[in-house]
């Protein structure tokens, strides 16, 4: 995967002034790298980054490379627990509405008074809600997160690699010519 960049700053937040070391990605790179991996089902061995030639540095490039690598290692850490945290609420909350279907179920065998008779018609909808919302959000509601989590573990595990490109000075054209 390749990307052409005008300077090193094309990776970076125009609105954070801190060293290459520290500083936030630009969220147009960000949207560009995940258009370029979206439709990979495949791992992505390395993320070109296309430089000119006359402004590469190795020195920031090295801190560059970490900087990349540590913002996708990191986020895809935290997505992978979000993931995983998002997994098991969702079977508990499935759990605990089969629990209360059950639970309503019992009351049934009760005799008939004022109480289960009203235990039941909250406890019934209830456990059904819990259920259907519990599988709904386990099978539907991760989906988005799970996207995220396959860009940034792939990202995390591509080698970023800087390339110089032979880039020329722009045209320009003279004064007579200007309209």
């Amino acid at each position: 995967m390749s990307l052409w960049l005008d300077t090193y700053e094309d990776i970076f937040s125009d609105f954070d002034p801190h060293p290459y070391g520290q500083r936030a990605l630009s969220e147009d790179f960000l949207t560009e790298a995940r258009r370029a991996v979206r439709d990979r089902r495949d791992e992505v061995p390395e993320l070109r980054l296309l430089v000119p030639t006359r402004i590469r540095s190795l020195e920031d490039e090295i801190t560059i490379r970490k900087r990349l690598r540590d913002h996708f290692r990191r986020h895809a850490d935290r997505l992978a627990r979000e993931r995983r945290r998002g997994v098991w609420v969702s079977v508990a909350i499935a759990v605990a509405g089969f629990a209360i279907m059950t639970a309503s179920a019992l009351l049934r065998r009760q005799p008939e008074t004022v109480t289960r008779t009203v235990l039941h018609v909250l406890l019934e909808p209830a456990g059904w809600f819990a259920v259907w919302f519990g599988l709904d959000q386990l099978f539907y509601g991760t989906r988005e997160l799970g996207r995220e989590y396959a860009f940034y573990r792939k990202m995390a595990r591509a080698d970023v690699v800087f390339t110089a490109y032979a880039d020329e000075e722009p045209i320009r054209a003279s004064g007579s010519e200007r309209a």
